[in-house]
């Protein structure tokens, strides 16, 4: 028999060496939660973390991380995918987009997601008191921009998916929800940008946009936390649209 101490809450993170992912391991581990952070290659933000190098888009690879997980903690409280990518190479307009691409970021935004929301449901079921899925969408999921289709496309994937796992799971008492961000301060953007300058006036011409300003990945780390926790026991399927204003 498993016996499980329910005052350790276990939290597994994707995506957890930089941008939101890192606010987020950063932020649970912070508040005592046992973090496993999972990214493909690099280091992870603070020694309080368990490191977990994977690749979310390989069966294998992230089979062989959650059983580790599951024999180090024998449950999961908390699955946070942050994971993803924006674009492969460059952004392009839909009429010039090679499938290659297509496919690469359609795999690691929305099947990484999928494969690694899968395999981690077993442990999810075995932890007692509240449990969670939170998964990391953006506002171009409702409002793709020129240029995105692939980033958009899968981000509207990942909306539907956790409204999916919020039906097939409510009996397990797991809640699944996802936040949609608009512009973060993050590598996402840094990506997009050859010079330190030109990435100064990116940033500067986002927050200048937003009404309430630029989102700092730490800001999106507080509301994961609030979903990803007992404070929002009775919230569950909601795609949070979090614009800054923008919208308004």
């Amino acid at each position: 028999m498993i016996i499980i101490d329910t005052n350790k809450k276990v939290v597994v993170v994707t995506g957890a060496s930089s941008g939101i992912g890192k606010a987020v391991a950063k932020l649970y581990a912070k508040n005592g939660f046992c973090v496993c952070g999972i990214d493909i290659s690099k280091p992870l933000p603070s020694d309080a973390i368990d490191e977990y190098i994977c690749d979310i888009t390989n069966e294998v690879d992230v089979g062989r991380v959650i059983s580790d997980i599951g024999k180090k903690y024998e449950y999961l409280n908390y699955v946070i995918n942050c994971a993803g990518i924006f674009y492969d190479k460059e952004r392009r307009l839909i009429e010039d987009m090679q499938l290659s691409e297509w496919e690469k970021v359609y795999k690691t935004n929305l099947t990484g997601c999928m494969i690694l929301t899968r395999n981690a449901i077993p442990l999810l079921r075995l932890a007692r008191g509240d449990k969670a899925i939170v998964n990391i969408s953006s506002d171009q999921a409702v409002f793709p921009r020129r240029k995105n289709s692939a980033y958009a496309v899968t981000k509207a994937g990942i909306e539907n998916f956790t409204k999916a796992c919020a039906v097939e799971l409510i009996e397990d008492r797991i809640r699944a929800n996802c936040i949609l961000p608009a512009s973060v301060r993050s590598n996402f953007i840094n990506r997009m940008v050859k010079n330190e300058e030109e990435l100064k006036e990116i940033y500067i011409r986002e927050n200048e946009k937003m009404p309430l300003g630029i989102i700092e990945p730490e800001e999106v780390a507080d509301l994961v936390y609030f979903l990803g926790s007992e404070k929002s026991s009775k919230i569950t399927g909601q795609a949070i649209l979090m614009d800054s204003g923008l919208y308004v």
